[in-house]
Formats: C-alpha cells, structure tokens, sequence
C-alpha cells in the first residue's frame, strides 16, 4: 500500500494520513523560525539547487528522500543556532544610571565599554545599565559585583557576584545566562530580577515569560509570576506562586531546609513539611507539586503524585508506577499538561552549565 507519509515532503496539504514522527518533531523545533514568505530566503550567491526527479513507482527513492529531508531540518536548526550566537565583540555598552558605578578602575561618565574579564561594581548610590548586544539589557542595582564572560552580538553571559539585576531579554532560549555562585540562570524570553547575597544565596523573581535556573542535575522551572530561592550548597530551591499562601510558602521553605545539601540524608521531619505543603496547595501551585515529584522519594513521592494529581489528571501514558520509579519522561509530559510550556525545546538543546 502507497504510504502517505513520504508524501507530506513534496505537498503537505495534498498528503493524505500523518508524517514521518521525527520531521514532525523537528518541524515543531524550527517552527518558530518559520518565514512569512519562504520565497523570500535568500542563498548563497553560486549556491546551485539541483531537483531529483520523484520516482512514480513504488521503488526504493521515498525513504532516502525523508532521511534527506530530515538531514535539511537538523542543518538548518545548527544554522540557525549559530546565526544567533552571532561573532564574538570586543565589549558591551555600559551607561551610568546613578551615582559612580566602575569598571575596574574607571569611573563612568555616560557610558563606558565592558570586556570580557571585566568586573562593573556599583556602590550604595550607584546604577548602570548593560546592553546586551542585540538581545536586551541588563539594570545592575547597587551594591552589586557583575563579570562579563561572554560578549556576542546575539548571545552572552554574565556572572553575578554579588547584588542586583533586572534583565529584559528578547532573544530565544539559552542566548543568555547568568552564572551566580549557586546555580545558572537560563534565559528562555523574558524579563526577571535576579539577588545574590554576600554569602551565595539569593532568590530570583519572573516578571514576564519563564527561566530555568540550574545546577548540576537539579532544575527549577520557573513561570511568570513566580520565584525561587537559591542556596550555595544545594543550588536552586523548588519555587513557587508569590501570590501562594504563607503557610505553603513557610511548609516549602522548611522542607527545601531540611536537605541543605542532596548529598545528606534527609531530615526525620522531612515528611511532616511535604504534608503542610500538600495540605495547603491550591490548584495554581501545581507546577511547585510537580518540582517535588524529583525532590522526594518513596511514599513521600506517592503523596506528592496524588495530590498533584487531585489538581491535573496524569495525561496518557503517565502511570503512578513511573511517577515513582522516576521516569523523568513521564515527568516531562506532566509538566506539559499543566498549560505553562513544553518541556520539549529545553530538552532539545539543554547542555549542562556548571555554576561557577
């Protein structure tokens, strides 16, 4: 029988039946790159494109042509990851919003640049502003130590020492990212505030879009409207709704204290901390149920995966067993169900990015 889904390649709209599952999840990836006018996409100058005649029988040409097409896909996902990354530049913009901020030792008077190596250092009266290339920009507060690490066009890294920042990006995911002495921020669109204190610890807070904060294996996912606080020792802690009750947000606090460190055993009163955060969770704070899915273990996780799901009905082929046993691709289409965002682009071009 003809199979439908080599046709999807040559006229989606005339194909009959569904396309090949991987140029399906490759053309969701690219999807958001896609051109109004594809005729518009200019090659190469001497770029030449040679047609292969589609063989009419039911011969062996079909199956190449679909390898073929999905090699195209994947060249041009790193083509465009790269045409984002842009080139290196010798430095970022730096203007004075308040006070004397400095670069090293140099006081500025508008602006100044800042290279990679370079500290900006603000006092207790003093502001800056960071452009960040093409992407966005960053407003250091006072009493803040910030590094540059990186410095592109389209992409870049910032280590946060100590101190304050606001951050508007607007560039794709992971084209900017802030090391903090506990975890990295990762920037996935959006505007957030991120505090680190003397001692390493800190918190961050989303104000439009979502960021990943990460260390290690240890994630946090966090959603407009949301924060998390970070731990020198254990990194980034589960967050959570600012607008969430206080006694879920004190239960929360007590039971991320109560394993300071992953590497300890847990507290005897771990336990008796998750049930007040069960008890006093309110449907929104799913998605902080489904952080602690991985940040607890055996009956504790089944408590967690029962109430989590009283608020969202497990999707196909999520199963309690799973859940359990840590599968954490049944995690991922959990978190999917919640309405926030796919898991799928993080996952598809996640890498580790060791704090400092």
């Amino acid at each position: 029988m003809k199979d439908m889904r080599d046709d999807y390649l040559w006229d989606p709209m005339k194909a009959g039946g569904s396309p090949d599952e991987e140029i399906a999840r490759l053309e969701k990836l690219l999807g958001r790159f896609r051109s109004p006018d594809a005729s518009a996409l200019p090659l190469p100058e001497g770029a030449a494109v040679q047609v292969f005649p589609r063989r009419a029988s039911h011969g062996g040409w079909r199956k190449p042509v679909s390898i073929a097409a999905a090699a195209v896909l994947i060249i041009a996902a790193g083509w465009i990851t790269l045409s984002w990354q842009g080139s290196p530049t010798d430095a970022w913009r730096v203007a004075r919003l308040e006070g004397s901020p400095r670069v090293g030792l140099h006081v500025i008077g508008e602006t100044l640049s800042l290279r990679p190596g370079q500290t900006l250092e603000t006092d207790s009266s003093s502001r800056a502003r960071i452009d960040v290339g093409e992407i966005g920009e960053v407003e250091v507060g006072p009493d803040s130590r910030v590094q540059l690490l990186e410095a592109r066009q389209k992409n870049g890294s910032l280590s946060l020492e100590q101190g304050t920042i606001q951050a508007v990006i607007w560039a794709p995911p992971r084209c900017f990212l802030v090391r903090t002495p506990s975890a990295v921020a990762v920037d996935l669109g959006c505007r957030y505030t991120l505090h680190v204190n003397p001692d390493g610890d800190g918190w961050m807070r989303v104000t439009t879009g979502w960021v990943a904060f990460q260390k290690g294996g240890r994630e946090s996912f966090v959603p407009v409207g949301a924060m998390c606080l970070i731990h020198h020792d254990s990194g980034p802690e589960t967050p959570f709704y600012e607008d969430s009750p206080k006694e879920f947000q004190k239960a929360l606090a007590s039971f991320d204290a109560s394993i300071p460190n992953p590497a300890k055993q847990p507290a005897p009163n771990q336990s008796g901390f998750l049930q007040l955060v069960l008890h006093f969770a309110r449907p929104r704070d799913a998605f902080t149920l489904w952080h602690l899915l991985s940040r607890s273990d055996g009956d504790d996780r089944g408590r967690v995966f029962d109430r989590l799901a009283q608020f969202i009905p497990p999707p196909a082929g999520v199963t309690r067993e799973g859940i359990l046993a840590g599968d954490s691709h049944m995690e991922d289409l959990w978190w999917d169900a919640l309405g926030l965002r796919d898991t799928e682009w993080w996952r598809e071009w996640k890498r580790d990015f060791p704090s400092k």
